[in-house]
């Protein structure tokens, strides 16, 4: 038997028999310098060459291996619901949610938003939003400054706009230290942060972070979750949206007894399938698309 990082995929074992993958969708597997290889991959052609058994071990395997595989899905264990959210109000953590978390004052929780820091800067004159100097992306207000992802640069929260030069700037949309002091505002309590610029977890009985932090709550199960943005993650221009946000949600309910989802769409049957822990018509729905 062995044991070990990804490069013990290439391991020289005699009679191989058996391949076990764990968290096959996982970054970690990618090898980003020379020699360039991914581990899922390499395992793969392993286990065809050689003629032995290959398991992947997640939550929710990614579509692509599930084509080439026999796979036993199982379904979330804790009891997943919709809160129909108010289409016309584009903020995140809506009165729906916070009925949900005022519900039980006791509970451990964690909220769920993929944005970091606390949303990003728009002009109210010209309603454009405040671009990076270097490469023109929007970058977001995390810590006091302006953060842009794409290139990373960091500087100051600029007092003017760059493109009408009205001083009268807003902080649009929704990031995790945006929701954090909105909890703090209604519940009256420290409430932590938990992504890769605060990568320790907090001592709190709220937590609010993104994906990141997901593989280390392991250790100490919730009483319930709540995911935020989850229209957006399924919005985005890749074909592999939808799966992304089935295995975010699935991977919170492994972690805690209640889970619940703000959505403006709670009719969509993705996520109506998703409450109703029908993941094998996921899976045949999407390979059919």
């Amino acid at each position: 038997v062995v044991a070990g990082v990804r490069s013990a995929v290439f391991a020289p074992v005699n009679q191989l028999g058996l391949i076990i993958v764990d968290s096959p969708t996982g970054r970690g597997h990618k090898n980003d310098q020379a020699p360039y290889y991914h581990a899922v991959r390499v395992a793969q052609l392993r286990a065809d060459a050689l003629g032995c058994h290959l398991v992947w071990g997640d939550v929710v395997p990614i579509l692509s291996l599930r084509k080439q595989s026999t796979i036993r899905l199982a379904s979330p264990a804790s009891a997943i619901e919709l809160l129909p959210a108010n289409p016309a109000n584009l903020t995140l953590l809506q009165a729906v949610s916070e009925a949900w978390l005022t519900a039980d004052l006791s509970a451990s929780t964690f909220i769920l938003i993929n944005q970091l820091g606390a949303g990003s800067f728009r002009c109210r004159s010209c309603l454009r939003p405040i671009s990076c100097p270097t490469c023109g992306a929007t970058p977001r207000a995390i810590n006091e400054e302006l953060s842009c992802r794409s290139c990373g640069w960091r500087g100051p929260i600029p007092v003017q706009c760059s493109h009408c030069g009205s001083a009268v700037l807003a902080l649009g949309g929704t990031g995790t230290e945006q929701v954090a002091k909105r909890l703090m505002g209604i519940f009256g309590e420290p409430v932590g942060i938990f992504d890769h610029i605060h990568p320790k977890r907090p001592a709190t009985r709220l937590i609010v972070g993104t994906e990141f932090a997901l593989p280390f709550l392991l250790s100490q199960p919730l009483d319930r979750s709540l995911v935020l943005g989850l229209d957006l993650v399924r919005q985005r221009p890749s074909y592999d949206a939808n799966e992304r946000a089935v295995r975010l949600v699935m991977q919170l309910a492994s972690l805690s007894d209640r889970t619940a989802i703000e959505t403006n769409q709670p009719n969509d049957p993705w996520l109506v399938a998703l409450a109703r822990k029908e993941t094998r018509s996921l899976t045949q729905s999407e390979l059919a698309d």
